[in-house]
């Protein structure tokens, strides 16, 4: 058996498959895919939030500083929240909300998706 690489490939020659749910067959290469997705999916939502901060926090300060050309309208909320709202379902669909959507649904309803298929190979 090969030795596995080093640095930013970890994966080995070997074909040391692992069990997932339902006895479905995992490759060392699928589970690292599926980890360097998962990594991906949650730096997105890192990066999308540092945007929003910054994006919000500049958008308060023009409004703030120019409050008396604005009549005193405070309009930075606006997109404050729109935007927010916009985050919190990145963030649950990064990291779910318990059961319920979360990487265990996701897992089910994957495998329940190959368990119909394989049952009717026509759909």
């Amino acid at each position: 058996m090969a030795e596995p690489l080093d640095g930013p490939h970890l994966l080995s020659q070997q074909h040391d498959a692992r069990v997932f749910a339902e006895g479905a067959v995992v490759t060392e290469l699928e589970e690292y895919q599926r980890a360097r997705d998962r990594v991906q999916e949650v730096k997105g939502f890192y990066a999308h939030a540092v945007m929003f901060l910054v994006a919000n926090a500049a958008l308060a300060i023009l409004n703030l500083t120019t409050l008396k050309k604005n009549d005193g309208a405070i309009w930075f909320i606006w997109p404050l929240i729109g935007w927010g709202v916009v985050l919190v379902v990145h963030a649950i669909s990064v990291f779910g909300i318990g059961r319920f959507l979360g990487r265990g649904w996701e897992q089910r309803q994957i495998q329940r998706e190959l368990d119909r298929r394989h049952k009717d190979p026509r759909t």
